[in-house]
This record gives C-alpha cells, sequence and structure tokens, in this order.
C-alpha cells in the first residue's frame, strides 16, 4: 500500500494551463473519487499521476517516491500503477486469461507455467468471476465483466496505485451498481491505494472514502462524502453534490428567516442577507395546520423506492425549485395542499 501525494502541480498543454497548482493526498490503502464536470481537469490530473504528462510545476510521489517534478521522473510504466480505462482497452484478440496475464511482469511468464495460471484464477476470483470465463474472448462477456477483467489486469502485477478513469460510466444503471461493489470489494481485498474519476456525484459517494471536488483545475474540498454532502464549503459545492434549494433570507446569529419561517442556521454565520441551501429529504409534508407553512403539489415524480413532489407556496412567495422527496407510496397528489416542516439545519452561504 502507498500514499500518494501531490503538492503544488500545474499541468496543461502548450500555453493552456489545466491544473493551477493542486495539492492532493491519498492515503495509504484509501479510495479518494476525484469528481468534477467535463473540462475540470480530471483527465490532466490523471495523466500526470500515471505519468503521460509532465507537470510544468509541483510534484507528484507514489509510496514516499518521486516520481515526477523536482528533477525526478519515472517512466510511466515504472511507476507501479494499474489503470483501468472507461472502456476497459481489453485486447480483442486474447482471451480474459491472455488479457490478464498481460499485466503480468513479463521476464517471468515463460519461466513460471502453472503459477502464472494460478495468479490468473486467484485475479478472476479477487473479481468475481468464474474460472470458466479464462478462455473466453472479450467479445463474449458482458460490459460488467469485461470492466472486472480489466481490473484483474490492472491488479495483475501487484500494483501500488489503481487509477479507474470513469470505468463505470457505459454501463446501464444494474449493471453499473453490481460492477461498481464488486470493484470496490476486490480493490480493498488487494489492498491497493485507489483514485477514482468521475462525473457522477452518486457514485462518488458510495465508492469512494474521501471525495475531492475539482472545479477549473483546482480543487474546491476534499472531505469524507458525508462532510462534504452535509457541510460544502460554498454553494456550488453544496449545489454540485446534489439537489439543492437556494432560498435568500435574513441571517441573525444561527438563526436564518425565510419564507418558510425561522430556520436553525449552520455554516456561514452572519447578519444580512444571506442565501441557505436546503436539501429535498430535508422537507416533511404533513398536514397543513399551526407550526407549518401551507404549499400547493404542483407536480409528482415517481421513482418507485421514492417520490418527488414540486411544491408552490399558498402564499403565493415565489421560491425557485422547492420541492421534498418522501417514501414512493406515500406521495400526495396533485393540487394536494400540505404543510412544510423543515427538519434540521439548513446550510448558510454569503448572499
Amino acid at each position: 500500500m502507498s500514499e500518494v501525494r501531490l503538492s503544488g502541480v500545474r499541468a496543461g498543454y502548450g500555453d493552456v494551463e489545466i491544473l493551477h497548482g493542486v495539492d492532493l493526498v491519498v492515503p495509504s490503502g484509501g479510495t479518494t473519487a476525484v469528481l468534477g464536470d467535463s473540462g475540470s481537469g480530471k483527465t490532466t490530473l490523471l495523466k500526470v499521476i500515471s505519468g503521460f504528462l509532465r507537470p510544468d510545476a509541483g510534484s507528484v510521489e507514489v509510496g514516499g517516491r518521486a516520481v515526477a517534478g523536482d528533477g525526478a521522473w519515472v517512466a510511466p510504466e515504472k511507476r507501479g500503477v494499474g489503470y483501468v480505462r472507461q472502456d476497459g482497452g481489453l485486447f480483442p484478440h486474447l482471451s480474459v486469461a491472455g488479457n490478464i496475464a498481460f499485466g503480468l511482469p513479463r521476464a517471468g511468464i515463460a519461466r513460471r507455467g502453472r503459477a502464472h495460471q494460478d495468479r490468473v484464477l486467484e485475479l478472476l476470483e479477487l473479481v468475481e468471476l468464474p474460472a470458466e470465463v479464462a478462455q473466453r474472448r472479450p467479445d463474449q462477456l458482458s460490459g460488467g465483466q469485461q470492466q472486472r477483467v480489466a481490473l484483474a489486469r490492472a491488479l495483475a502485477p501487484r500494483p501500488d496505485l489503481v487509477l479507474l478513469d470513469e470505468p463505470f460510466s457505459s454501463l446501464d444503471t444494474a449493471l453499473r451498481t453490481a460492477t461498481r461493489e464488486a470493484t470496490a470489494r476486490a480493490l480493498h481485498a488487494s489492498g491497493a491505494t485507489t483514485l477514482l474519476v468521475t462525473h457522477d456525484q452518486g457514485e462518488a459517494m458510495s465508492f469512494a472514502d474521501e471525495i475531492a471536488v475539482l472545479r477549473h483545475g483546482t480543487f474546491g474540498q476534499v472531505a469524507p462524502p458525508r462532510t462534504i454532502y452535509g457541510e460544502p464549503v460554498d454553494a456550488h459545492i453544496a449545489s454540485f453534490m446534489g439537489e439543492a434549494i437556494p432560498i435568500h433570507g435574513l441571517a441573525s446569529h444561527n438563526q436564518f428567516r425565510c419564507a418558510l419561517g425561522n430556520l436553525e442556521a449552520a455554516g456561514f454565520v452572519t447578519r444580512g442577507a444571506v442565501v441557505a441551501i436546503l436539501r429535498p429529504e430535508q422537507l416533511r409534508l404533513v398536514t397543513p395546520g399551526e407550526g407549518s407553512v401551507d404549499a400547493r403539489v404542483s407536480r409528482v415524480t415517481y421513482f418507485g423506492h421514492d417520490s418527488v413532489a414540486d411544491l408552490e407556496l399558498v402564499s403565493g412567495t415565489p421560491l425557485k425549485g422547492l420541492r421534498a422527496r418522501v417514501v414512493g407510496p406515500e406521495a400526495p397528489a396533485v393540487g394536494d395542499v400540505v404543510g412544510l416542516w423543515v427538519v434540521g439545519p439548513v446550510r448558510v452561504f454569503p448572499g
């Protein structure tokens, strides 16, 4: 297991700088997800770590060894880094066993024979694939199975670090979840330090120990999933990490006064005009009455496990994006008048 450390990394292409002095530490054996929109610098970051792009400034260390910057440079194939691409990148002319064996050190394959075959079977078991797939070609496998083979190939030489470049994005929803969970188990069992790059917030939160939000070439926040979702450092990250309802109002110490009443405030504390971020799951629908704010249901979107009710205040005060998440069978009907309660504190930021 090896810690990965980036310090002051600047990198780009020609005169265009993409990464602007980024710092990041991935603890040994940990899993960090780099989350960002297209163009935020995710691919450039992976290229710098893997060795396919030299940084213009700063340094990269893997397991305490400098692999880039400060006069050091280690070729990609000598960094002890496994790489799983979005499309898997399997060789179509090789069997599953041949693809996995390709990841083994070349010098030992011919001599070790049986040991090399055992390693292939060990890796298939690790990624939860049956031994009988070893002789199949990639085109005889499902998309999820192909990604597991790609992971097995990356793990074959026992790398210090595994980089995952949006490896689940091309899979359908059910297959994506199963493959992601199997991948997480395999990586945990291998003990490898892992860096996942993704644009999927749910994927990042369910997969990683920490999330690093990358925007415009810098990290806006690096924190565990629960912290980054519940305690974002600014309104942009709050909105980026999930459904968010921005509400303008007035703050006074730890109180926030707005169209939904007098609410408990958390985060930025000041007096005057501010904006609060409310999550749909913080809204409870109750019987209209004393202590609640009345709203009319304008739309209901049913997802099975839950539903989202779009709401308009009966008072006529406009609140853009006001919606509540409820258990599916408990969804109200369009036109119903309900009472609203806000559960828990709201995150407040400068207006």
